[in-house]
């Protein structure tokens, strides 16, 4: 396996209030080239006029 290209890598894009990050980078202990994927995503109230507060607790 040629692992010259595994050195550390990485990417991120946005998209539609969506942020996905890619992390590889190669580990010489065990010959492999694992890779981590991050999402991050939130919500927020589009229209906060409308919104009601509930007095009951279940």
């Amino acid at each position: 396996m040629d692992v010259t290209e595994f050195g550390a890598w990485g990417s991120r894009q946005s998209m539609d209030g969506i942020s996905m990050r890619l992390a590889r980078q190669y580990v010489i202990a065990d010959d492999s080239v694992p890779a981590r994927f991050d999402i991050l995503y939130g919500f927020a109230g589009l229209y906060p006029e409308l919104a009601v507060r509930n007095r009951f607790s279940l």
